[in-house]
């Protein structure tokens, strides 16, 4: 009789870089900063087998500046992530907590720069940084009070659902999200259809935001080409 396996893994990234910023009036900058190419963050990752395909998992991730050490997340102990949930070998996983919004993860597919400070999707616009994806869910990269599924694949077809009741306890009054995705893979063809909405009951009216993003990427071995559009 197989004996039940059990994974903890702790996990990290250090990234500092000097930066030239300057804009169309001429001022300049040069600064130090974190998170160049990622974000600089330390993990526990944790996994229980329970048998028969299925496994408890649970990721615990936090976020620092390593340019001067304060915590990144306006100082959350876990901001990156935080999360508990359920993974099966046959009918997909299943994941709640405070999660890295399925647009975010979205985004980073389909930016070759990954969604770093260096992106030029980090740099188009806007007060926050990274506006185009963050937009997906009305500017979070990250929520509290999400669920989230994500299936298997099945001939490199494969679905995520998500829904959040917003970084608020008035779960009442605060903003709703909802997001799903739809990808297929073939070999170096890889495509996704995104959509998201965002209810805000709190608002002197409520207001509903809906956005369609359609990433493609397709590998040719030397270079990766890389196109996405989006429309709200």
């Amino acid at each position: 009789m197989a004996q039940a396996q059990t994974s903890v893994t702790l996990y990290g990234v250090a990234d500092a870089f000097v930066g030239y910023f300057g804009n169309s009036e001429g001022q300049h900058v040069v600064s130090m900063n974190s998170g160049g190419a990622g974000g600089s963050r330390w993990g526990i990752r944790a996994k229980e087998d329970l048998g028969g395909g299925l496994s408890a998992i649970a990721v615990l991730e936090s976020g620092f500046n390593i340019n001067n050490g304060t915590s990144g997340q306006s100082g959350r102990l876990f901001g990156r992530r935080a999360y508990v949930g359920i993974d099966s070998r046959d009918f997909g996983q299943i994941i709640a907590g405070r999660l890295q919004t399925a647009g975010y993860e979205w985004g980073g597919t389909f930016d070759p720069m990954l969604l770093a400070a260096a992106s030029p999707l980090g740099s188009i616009g806007g007060e926050e940084p990274r506006p185009w994806i963050f937009n997906m869910l009305q500017d979070p990269a990250r929520q509290d009070n999400t669920i989230q599924y994500s299936s298997p694949t099945w001939h490199g077809l494969n679905g995520t659902a998500a829904y959040s009741w917003g970084n608020n306890q008035g779960l009442q009054n605060a903003t709703h999200y909802q997001l799903a995705t739809l990808t297929y893979a073939n070999g170096p063809l890889l495509t996704s259809y995104g959509f998201g909405h965002s209810l805000q009951p709190s608002a002197s009216i409520a207001r509903n935001t809906y956005e369609h993003v359609l990433g493609v990427r397709y590998d040719l071995s030397f270079v990766a080409l890389y196109g996405s559009y989006q429309v709200r």
